[in-house]
């Protein structure tokens, strides 16, 4: 029997238990003590999944300073911080997440790592901007943008490509959500311009599989741009229609952890719907975000929005509860956990 996640429910216990024996069998190595990590990850139960990072890290900064041995050649250690960024932005720990980011971005100092290896590129100098996007933070992606540690000759095309492309999606979507609709079209206009070039471009076999890569990642941006400015413009035919496009794109991104594209488009067609007062479709939506990420409060947020804007106190109480569950310990200051909080105080009978 399989759960909306695609895992196997009967075998859910067996793999829980083995993850919780897993991380005690070889207490010394790190990438034996992150690895139960993933499956607390894969099944939404984030708080477990950061402690097994949060031990990884331990472990291997304890071996790193014994043994002498340097950031980048622990491969390990920058993926666990990756992976634990992802984590932590989940469960609200912006603030956290934001300094483990920070964390890596001394890795792309090392010439050997900045050569843009797929590991390096897709899965770790890109970390910082993944989560800024998660939180929808436009601007921090935009002034920080992805650093190499070498200057821009010694960087492959297209690992240049996805840090600019990064910026004109972050751009096109701070201004669609500021109502410039214009100015949000010009962003998407020069993403689909790069995406062009980067197709164009001829690449030996080595480099040819890690472009393409980033030909899917912007192309669903890109996508999910479309169907924002869309949305903002009262539009919500075409903008369910690139929406569900950028879905299907996020797909063949592939699997990956953490996932290379931050923010489930999903949860952008939930937006569009909740904007045009569609509450059901917005919630329909949310919740196949959630089959994707289970207990993300981003998505449980959104389907309390729904209730809430719907009117019905009862079943929005229910929702913001179960929001500020998933948030627990997420930080007091993020606008979801306020409102909701608002929400329930503001509405006592509904409790």
């Amino acid at each position: 029997d399989r759960d909306v996640t695609g895992v196997q429910t009967c075998a859910l216990p067996i793999s829980l238990e083995s993850a919780e024996k897993l991380g005690t069998l070889a207490p010394g190595s790190g990438h034996m003590v992150h690895m139960p990590g993933h499956i607390f990850y894969r099944v939404g139960d984030y708080e477990r999944a950061r402690q097994s990072f949060l031990a990884a890290k331990r472990v291997d900064e304890d071996y790193m300073a014994r043994q002498h041995v340097a950031f980048s050649n622990d491969w390990n250690y920058a993926h666990n911080l990756s992976y634990l960024v992802a984590d932590c932005a989940e469960e609200g720990r912006y603030i956290e997440a934001r300094e483990h980011a920070r964390s890596l971005a001394g890795l792309a100092d090392d010439p050997d790592e900045s050569g843009n290896p797929w590991f390096y590129v897709l899965q770790i100098g890109s970390t910082e901007a993944r989560l800024a996007i998660r939180y929808a933070d436009w601007e921090r992606v935009i002034a920080n943008p992805m650093q190499f540690g070498v200057s821009d000759d010694k960087v492959s095309l297209w690992a240049r490509g996805y840090r600019d492309g990064l910026i004109a999606y972050a751009r096109g979507m701070k201004a669609a959500d500021a109502g410039q609709f214009s100015n949000a079209e010009t962003e998407s206009t020069s993403l689909q311009a790069l995406l062009w070039r980067l197709s164009q471009e001829e690449l030996d076999d080595k480099n040819k599989p890690d472009r393409d890569q980033v030909l899917k990642i912007l192309g669903t941006a890109s996508l999910e741009l479309r169907g924002n400015i869309a949305s903002g413009e009262g539009d919500l035919t075409t903008a369910r229609k690139l929406l569900e496009s950028a879905d299907q794109h996020e797909t063949e991104i592939g699997y990956s952890e953490p996932p290379q594209y931050s923010r489930p488009a999903l949860e952008v067609l939930g937006a569009a719907c909740l904007r045009s007062g569609k509450f059901s479709e917005a919630r329909e939506a949310y919740q196949k975000a959630l089959a994707k990420r289970p207990h993300s409060g981003f998505a449980l947020y959104g389907v309390a929005l729904a209730w809430d804007k719907q009117g019905d106190k009862q079943q929005a109480a229910k929702a913001y509860r179960e929001f500020l569950d998933a948030w627990s310990h997420g930080d007091p200051d993020l606008p979801q956990i306020k409102l909701a909080k608002e929400y329930l105080a503001a509405n006592p009978a509904a409790e």
